[in-house]
């Protein structure tokens, strides 16, 4: 009986020690921006950036942190939309299924660089790496970089796309430098912004309007469009 319950808790503190790691969010800074991420789980490598210490608004969104910004991978040849967005969106493409990337069959990693971090998602039939890392060293040239590198893995050529999804939190800081500004974050502002668009004489205070890209090809293609700028 004493060996029976020796080698159950040693079975215990063997799966104790294998146990995945928890989530966490790690960050890069140079003081003037910063990027963040988390490391593990559902939303591994969903990143985000805010202004640094060192920067003349610090501790500021420049990409919104609720984890709304993420890249799509359409294989048209297997009929699938691979995304990193945490879950696993409705494509609102018939014919073709939503994956995610960081939940199986997919596996997701992240790695730190020495200026930002490496995303890797091994998927059946990609291997989609996404680089984000921090450039410069003062507030004239410090910027972030993402870049990702799509590699087909399977024995056949396929056809694809990859759409990239910046999810902006700049609305306030236009609306306090005077800058009259929509920005849609659902369906009835959207409409709202539609709406304006199909005015076509020019205001009488001769103002200038610049709509978001993803809402103005909402409107053109009247279908509906995740907006999640703001």
């Amino acid at each position: 009986m004493r060996s029976y319950i020796r080698s159950m808790m040693l079975g215990v503190a063997a799966l104790l020690v294998v146990a995945p790691a928890t989530a966490a969010v790690v960050s890069y800074t140079n003081n003037i921006l910063t990027v963040l991420t988390e490391n593990a789980g559902s939303s591994a490598g969903m990143f985000w950036v805010k202004t640094g210490s060192a920067h003349p608004n610090p501790n500021q969104n420049v990409i919104y942190d609720s984890e709304t910004s993420y890249i799509t991978l359409r294989d048209v040849t297997a009929s699938e939309i691979w995304t990193n967005a945490g879950g696993t969106p409705n494509t609102n493409i018939p014919g073709f299924v939503s994956r995610s990337m960081q939940v199986a069959p997919a596996t997701a990693a992240v790695t730190a660089l020495p200026t930002g971090f490496r995303m890797t998602y091994t998927l059946p039939n990609w291997v989609v790496v996404q680089d984000v890392v921090v450039s410069g060293t003062t507030l004239a040239d410090t910027n972030v970089r993402q870049s990702v590198t799509v590699t087909n893995t399977s024995a056949v050529s396929r056809s694809y796309g990859v759409r990239y999804m910046w999810d902006w939190e700049i609305a306030n800081f236009l609306k306090n430098k005077g800058v009259a500004t929509i920005a849609p974050y659902n369906l009835e502002q959207a409409r709202t912004l539609c709406a304006g668009l199909a005015v076509v004489q020019q205001p009488s205070d001769a103002r200038q309007w610049q709509p978001v890209g993803s809402a103005l090809r909402m409107c053109r293609s009247g279908k509906p469009w995740k907006l999640n700028s703001r």
